[in-house]
């Protein structure tokens, strides 16, 4: 079984800043649920294999950030839980946003992705062998297990790393190891971490991945770190999942604060804002993964990172403005509209709608006056440029010559 020799522990700062800094700054602290049986703590967070799920459990005594944190098992218990974090399925209460669907997150050059969670535990150190956890960042639904034996090595690495604490396994001597060692699985074998140990009382256990290929692993709480090589150098992960089992119930231990921050989001276009208009001059507006989501909403993309804006003031609501009656065409009912907004020369109040057909001024030298509170006759000559007729469909993306939005 290999180990893992110290390194210096300098950088952890720059570390947790660099993380804090990336895209990925998800954050779990359990609060949010209102128990065991929330709908949304059972969709977000899942079943994982045919374990049993980990209890809920308002705990500020021994909770990192109180009220609630999950606790561990009883007896010889398995128990699991799994967060495709690109399902679609996000706890919008959590800090920081989850993947849309079909991304990843994986580590970049200036930017390492750190996952980990706090372990709280109760018990002193000769029985720290009843406490088994671990913390799995995966992709495609690819997980990791809590072995009996350490020396066993997979042929081909798996899109999967795992760190946490695990019951000492025997050396090659016979010799029950320190049962307060963690244990990284670097995508092929579970590996010995003799640089620092678990303590009572919380733990925070960290693994920050870097583009390399290397990877930290470091017990904020202690100070201590070592680093070394995944095996596993896909680099895109896309699950987070939890893991316990083996705890006798006199021993205390609980999860708290789970995150995973840093690295780039990959995958899919970057999500954007789609304009719905639901009447002329108003409508909705709402962040989709892609273009294509906000096309079967019948919406106009605003493209990849665009936002709405305060009150929706990047969309234009007004477009296509001959159409009035949102039907597709620019017919005699448009123009019905438009003779009821007319006003001549005379400026003042326009009704919301009527607003849209007031169109800006084109001159003579190229450019356009803005509107002028009034829906006469340059306006009028806008509103034919863009005549369909009856049943004719208005191109959005490519309307007739001198119909401009």
């Amino acid at each position: 079984m290999p180990n893992w020799q110290s390194v210096a522990a300098g950088g952890l700062w720059a570390v947790a800043a660099t993380a804090l800094a990336a895209p990925m700054n998800y954050h779990e602290t359990w609060d949010s649920y209102g128990g065991p049986g929330d709908p949304t703590f059972l969709a977000v967070w899942a079943d994982l294999d045919s374990l049993n799920r980990f209890n809920l459990l308002t705990d500020n005594d021994n909770a990192f950030t109180g009220p609630n944190n999950l606790e561990y098992p009883g007896v010889n218990q398995d128990r699991g839980l799994i967060n495709n974090l690109a399902d679609g399925i996000n706890n919008s209460q959590a800090t920081g946003a989850e993947l849309y669907p079909g991304q990843w997150v994986s580590p970049a050059a200036d930017s390492e992705l750190c996952v980990g969670m706090y372990l709280y535990i109760s018990a002193p150190l000769a029985n720290r062998k009843l406490v088994n956890t671990i913390i799995v960042i995966s992709k495609g639904g690819q997980n990791v297990s809590i072995p009996k034996d350490a020396t066993v090595v997979l042929p081909e690495p798996i899109p999967a790393l795992a760190f946490g604490l695990i019951n000492g396994w025997p050396d090659a001597g016979g010799t029950q190891v320190n049962y307060a060692t963690p244990y990284f699985f670097d995508g092929k074998q579970w590996v010995r971490i003799n640089a620092f140990a678990t303590a009572t009382g919380h733990n925070r256990l960290w693994m920050c991945i870097r583009s390399d290929g290397s990877v930290m692993l470091s017990e904020l709480k202690g100070g201590g770190s070592t680093t070394g090589t995944a095996q596993y150098t896909g680099g895109e992960f896309d699950t987070l999942s939890l893991r316990a089992n083996d705890v006798l119930g006199w021993v205390t231990a609980r999860i708290d604060d789970v995150f995973l921050t840093g690295g780039t989001i990959g995958g899919v276009a970057s999500p954007g804002a789609c304009c719905v208009r639901t009447a002329l001059g108003g409508g909705t507006c709402s962040i989709v993964a892609s273009q294509t989501e906000c096309q079967t909403l019948s919406g106009v993309w605003k493209g990849g990172g665009s936002t709405c804006g305060t009150n929706n003031a990047n969309c234009d609501f007004c477009w296509p403005f001959a159409d009035s009656d949102d039907d597709g065409d620019v017919d005699l009912d448009d123009f019905g509209v438009f003779q009821t907004c007319f006003t001549g020369a005379t400026s003042g109040y326009l009704h919301p709608e009527c607003r849209c057909l007031d169109r800006p001024i084109p001159q003579e030298g190229g450019g356009f006056l803005p509107p002028d509170n009034r829906v006469d006759n340059s306006d009028l000559w806008e509103f034919t440029k863009c005549w369909t007729g009856p049943a004719i469909l208005l191109d959005r993306t490519s309307p007739p010559p001198g119909c401009a939005p």
